[in-house]
């Protein structure tokens, strides 16, 4: 038992290191793709008011998912020592940049997975079943007359989300590939003017990539 409860331990610190890395819900609730999320899937409310809507989840995830996988391999091969040197140095923010842009990786890959096992729930345990699930005489006409009003109402409310869920994974793949280009200015600034120069030159060689943001690094 102590093993196990040390592994869970383990588990809650090391997401509980992302979440710190990524911002917190302070973050996620600046984030603009968050709520193009909301009007993408408002948009779309075609698709999730009818049941068999976690098949589009399903069928594209999955691929998303190892996609993502050999993207965040590339990011943490990407540039020299130097460079990831530089992205670590400690700036007085309480999380590197490197880290910031690591959390956002990681983001993508968990709003894709919780995507995609909320899509399996949906369907082995739709919603549009709740009622007769709760019903042990299985007999329509025996279940309270609010269920016909509030179980639409709820199962409108868990399509939405989910589709939302869905939408914003996708959008954090932008997010994330947004970040790279970031990252990439940065290695392009750390080559062409190198410490030395630096700390020689005057102007714009002395000057900091106007990009180099780390709080603009979570989707």
């Amino acid at each position: 038992m102590k093993l196990i409860s040390e592994e869970i331990k383990f588990t809650f610190d090391i997401f509980k290191r992302y979440w710190d890395a990524y911002g917190r819900l302070p973050a996620l609730l600046k984030s603009p793709y968050l709520y193009l999320a909301f009007l993408v899937s408002g948009s779309a409310f075609s698709l999730w008011t009818k049941p068999g809507w976690w098949d589009l989840p399903l069928g594209i995830l999955p691929n998303l998912i190892g996609f993502t996988l050999g993207g965040y391999a590339v990011w943490l091969s990407f540039g020299d020592i130097k460079f990831r040197a530089w992205l670590c140095k400690d700036r007085g923010r309480g999380t590197s940049i490197f880290m910031k842009a690591n959390a956002a990786f990681v983001h993508f890959i968990c709003v894709q997975i919780f995507s995609l096992i909320y899509a399996v729930v949906a369907k082995s345990l739709p919603l549009f079943h709740l009622a007769y699930l709760l019903n042990k005489q299985k007999d329509p006409s025996a279940l309270p007359f609010w269920s016909f009003y509030l179980v639409p109402i709820i199962i409108k409310i868990g399509s939405f989300i989910g589709f939302c869920l869905f939408i914003y994974s996708i959008l954090c793949g932008l997010a994330a590939t947004m970040a790279v280009f970031r990252f990439s200015t940065w290695l392009e600034w750390h080559t062409r003017y190198p410490p030395k120069i630096r700390r020689i030159g005057s102007g714009k060689h002395t000057s900091r990539p106007p990009a180099a943001k780390p709080e603009h690094c979570q989707p």
